[in-house]
């Protein structure tokens, strides 16, 4: 229909630029001026400014199409990511306070889900802070903002809750295993892909993200 649509628009435009230059060639000519009499030449038109064309950052398209099937941004999601209530009571209070130690008895998914949530609302520090410090590898957390915001490509809350559903909605349904404090899910995404993501004890206690695996 797409095509179609387009063709006709085609057909007709050309149409209308026949119509024009038969019109322009069947035109009387302008009369001839009075014996004598010189007409002055004719003012030029100004220059037309035209406005610039500003493209809308890739995240405000999402934002914008994101639901649209017909624009390259749309993203369906068949899942949905999200916390249990406890899950969520953690969260908020890990959220508040900064303090890891809230967090202290909180199950290996569990602790891999708060972190995707702090994600999503843009708790960049927070979610920095729940990496395992023995996988950073040197990594700062103004390295780490620099690198997730420094291109404009964060997107909205809306955006990165897509992205989650995505490619975490299926994550409680993977293969888990712990062996020797450490614990590992792998899971598929909605897209075919096989992930794996791995939480370590830290040494007070808890379940912290493995950076390297990302």
């Amino acid at each position: 229909m797409k095509i179609l649509r387009m063709m006709q628009l085609a057909a007709t435009c050309a149409t209308l630029l026949v119509f024009t230059a038969c019109t322009e060639d069947n035109a009387p000519p302008p009369p001839a001026p009075p014996h004598g009499q010189q007409i002055a030449p004719e003012a030029p038109e100004p220059p037309v400014e035209l406005e610039p064309i500003i493209e809308a950052p890739i995240a405000d398209q999402w934002e914008y199409d994101i639901d649209n099937p017909e624009s390259p941004f749309y993203m369906p999601a068949i899942g949905r990511f999200g916390l249990t209530d406890s899950e969520r009571a953690n969260f908020e209070e890990y959220i508040r306070t900064g303090d890891l130690a809230v967090l202290y008895g909180v199950e290996p998914v569990s602790m891999i889900k708060i972190w995707i949530q702090a994600g999503i609302e843009g708790e960049i520090e927070r979610e920095f802070s729940l990496f395992h410090p023995d996988t950073l590898d040197g990594e700062t957390f103004e390295m780490y903002r620099a690198a997730n915001q420094g291109d404009g490509m964060a997107g909205t809350a809306r955006v990165r809750q897509r992205f989650a559903d995505i490619f975490f909605s299926q994550l409680e349904d993977g293969d888990f295993t712990m062996e020797d404090g450490r614990a590992v899910i792998t899971f598929d995404t909605e897209t075919g892909e096989r992930l794996t993501l791995a939480t370590r004890l830290s040494e007070d206690g808890i379940w912290l993200v493995e950076r390297l695996l990302f």
